[in-house]
C-alpha cells in the first residue's frame, strides 16, 4: 500500500509509535474511520483542536503534522493551535506568534 497523502506524516508518526488507528482514536476520542480519512486524504482540513489532539497523542507538535515548509510557519502555526486550544493563553501566544511572523518577514 502507498503510504496516504497529504497527511503522510500522521501516518509516518503514527506508524513509528508502533500505534494502531484504534490507539489514536482511543487517546483522541475521535473516531478510526475518521482517523483513516485523514491518513488517505479524503479530510484534508482539520480542525485546530483535532490537529491539536492528534499532535498530542503521538507526543509532537502540530507543526510535525502539518509542515507548511519554513521554521517560522510551523512556529507560527503551532502558536495559533495551541492559542486556539488554550482560550487563557490565547493573548500572550498570539502576541508571540505575530513576533514570529514580523521575524521570518524580516
Amino acid at each position: 500500500m502507498n503510504e496516504p497523502t497529504p497527511w503522510r506524516s500522521l501516518y509516518r508518526k503514527r506508524q513509528a509509535a508502533g500505534l494502531t488507528r484504534a490507539d489514536i482514536a482511543a487517546r483522541t476520542g475521535y473516531g478510526v474511520t475518521y482517523l483513516g480519512l485523514l491518513e488517505r486524504g479524503v479530510k484534508t482540513n482539520p480542525s485546530k483542536p483535532v490537529i491539536y489532539a492528534l499532535a498530542n497523542a503521538l507526543g509532537c507538535t502540530p507543526a510535525d503534522l502539518v509542515d507548511t515548509g519554513t521554521a517560522e510557519d510551523n512556529a507560527s502555526l503551532t502558536l495559533e493551535i495551541l492559542a486556539a486550544h488554550h482560550a487563557e493563553l490565547g493573548a500572550a501566544l498570539n502576541a508571540l506568534r505575530a513576533q514570529v511572523t514580523a521575524a521570518a518577514a524580516a
